[in-house]
């Protein structure tokens, strides 16, 4: 196993609120002036300037390094709360460290200042998107933190405290505590944008579009009010109306490539793939090409139509620019692109990556997807003996997160039995079919009691965490157990009273039928769905 998987400990992603309470404790620290600030920049003079201007700003706590590759070993060892990064680092870009930090859950929350020249302010602004908390322009001020950083925590601090009590359920007081942000501070946008964003969350339309148009009325170069006016609209099922208005924002400021992508999310929900594509090419026409999540969805568009030449670039730009985004998933699609080109070791290195990335986010299917494709790979290459070492990793409890790959061992089996008769390889075809046969009640009875704790456990932490009002955690929990066994009833019982209590009626519905749909043999819940129905009326229903 240590020659296939990257070292580093598997990441177990933290708990929403439990990365909230992190985020809340290092700005409490940058607020009093006591937090450790990071700062990385090639030039000596420049560290020195950046450095400077942290201890004007009340910092006394500055590490410095000269490339990107230190500060990332900095980040793994001190408990950074800030990063004040040049654009130009060596080793790894500023923008590279910014998308390592927000990638990674233990430190997305980080604080982090980027710094670039003027000639590159567009590029950056294309580049982070809003995932930096501050951008300066070289030369600045040594008065520049000082003067713009607590604005921003204290925005930042608004938000998370926000969130925590929209997390546990108190709405009223995390509205009221947007709304004490909106009177402390009336003519600025930020608190707007806080208690917009809160209200159309939870179905207020009437009263989040007010505080944009609020926004609008404050500044009417602020287009992201316009833009959330119109998601209000697409939210709201007023889809026509959503798209006009976004296709306004598109004729008004071709450049405001935010409007691009969501028009093209909008279209795509509708089905409307070739629309859609042709408005995200138009944003990368415009200047888009540095957006890593708006490359991979053209390109997968690209791929649908099986023009694998237009996707190729756009795949391989993606994953330079966010490697940690969706990792698995594109690595496992250029590989099945060089595959069909016949460039074998290009191929099989990145399936091997997928799978490395895939299992060091816990995500199972995709890395199973990653290492039966990197099998085929080797198949086409006639290269028989060795896919049965390759394929052999799937039965390894060692690869898998918690050692439950992601299904039973007799059905990956039967699967790869499959795959090799598809190849037209008989013998092999064979090989797995009889050691399916060999699986039956060994392999499956071990992984059906593992899978079954694991779900018994899952259950129990999402209704623990329902009694607590906690819906957002008790959904993602439930979602966690699905991913294991996507034909549970019972949690898509539960899934289904999760957004029925967030009043999602379309995700409840959609849930509730599904359980109806795989619970027909278990009478106990049969029941409980009864019971549910009997409490909603015939209205909602």
């Amino acid at each position: 196993m240590s020659e296939l998987l990257l070292p580093g400990k598997l990441k177990n992603p933290e708990p929403v609120l439990e990365a909230l309470e992190a985020e809340v404790a290092a700005l409490a620290r940058l607020k009093d002036k006591k937090g450790l600030v990071l700062v990385a920049d090639g030039s000596r003079n420049q560290r020195t300037l950046l450095a400077q201007a942290a201890r004007c700003a009340g910092f006394d706590q500055i590490i410095r390094v000269e490339n990107g590759i230190k500060a990332i070993e900095t980040l793994y060892a001190q408990q950074v709360d800030m990063v004040l990064s040049d654009w130009e680092t060596e080793g790894w870009t500023g923008v590279q460290i910014l998308d390592w930090v927000r990638s990674q859950p233990e430190k997305a929350h980080l604080f982090f200042v980027l710094a670039a020249n003027p000639e590159q302010e567009r590029m950056v602004a294309q580049v982070a998107e809003e995932r930096h908390d501050l951008f300066v322009s070289k030369p600045f001020g040594m008065n520049i933190l000082r003067d713009r950083l607590p604005g921003i925590i204290e925005r930042r601090l608004v938000f998370a405290f926000a969130r925590q009590r929209e997390l546990r359920g108190l709405l009223r007081p995390a509205l009221e505590h947007c709304l004490l942000a909106v009177n402390n501070n009336p003519h600025k946008l930020w608190p707007y944008f806080s208690l917009g964003g809160l209200l159309g969350r939870h179905g207020i339309f009437e009263d989040s579009a007010r505080c944009y148009q609020r926004i609008q009325e404050l500044d009417r170069k602020a287009l992201a009010a316009p833009l959330e006016l119109a998601r209000l609209k697409d939210l709201a099922g007023n889809i026509q109306g959503a798209q006009g208005a976004y296709s306004q924002l598109i004729k008004n400021h071709p450049w405001f490539l935010k409007s691009y992508d969501a028009l093209g999310n909008s279209l795509l929900k509708e089905g409307k793939k070739e629309q859609a594509q042709a408005v995200l090419e138009r944003a990368v026409n415009w200047g888009g090409s540095q957006h890593a999540p708006r490359l991979h969805k053209l390109a997968l568009l690209y791929l649908e139509n099986r023009q694998d030449d237009k996707a190729l670039p756009l795949l391989l730009k993606s994953v330079h620019l966010r490697p940690w985004e969706q990792g698995g998933r594109k690595h496992r699609q250029l590989a099945g692109i060089y595959m069909e080109r016949g460039q074998w070791e290009t191929a099989e290195n990145h399936a091997r990556q997928s799978l490395e990335f895939s299992l060091e986010i816990h995500d199972s299917q995709t890395g199973w997807e990653a290492l039966k494709l990197w099998g085929v790979i080797q198949l086409r290459q006639g290269r028989g003996d060795t896919v049965v070492h390759t394929w052999s990793l799937a039965f390894d409890p060692g690869l898998w997160p918690q050692g439950l790959p992601p299904s039973s061992p007799r059905a990956l089996a039967g699967e790869l039995a499959r795959l090799a008769r598809q190849e037209k390889l008989d013998s092999l075809a064979r090989h797995y079919y009889n050691l399916a046969q060999s699986l039956e009640g060994k392999g499956e009875n071990r992984w059906r009691e593992e899978m079954g704790r694991q779900l018994a456990a899952l259950a129990e932490q999402g209704l623990r965490l329902v009694r607590d009002d906690r819906l957002d955690e008790a959904e993602a929990i439930y979602r966690q157990g699905l991913a294991l066994d996507p034909l549970s009833a019972r949690l898509c019982f539960n899934l289904a009273k999760v957004c029925y209590r967030q009043g999602r009626r379309a995700q409840w519905l959609r849930y509730l039928r599904a359980a109806e749909r795989l619970g027909t043999d278990d009478e106990e819940l049969i029941r409980e769905i009864k019971r549910f129905h009997d409490q909603l009326s015939y209205l909602e229903l």
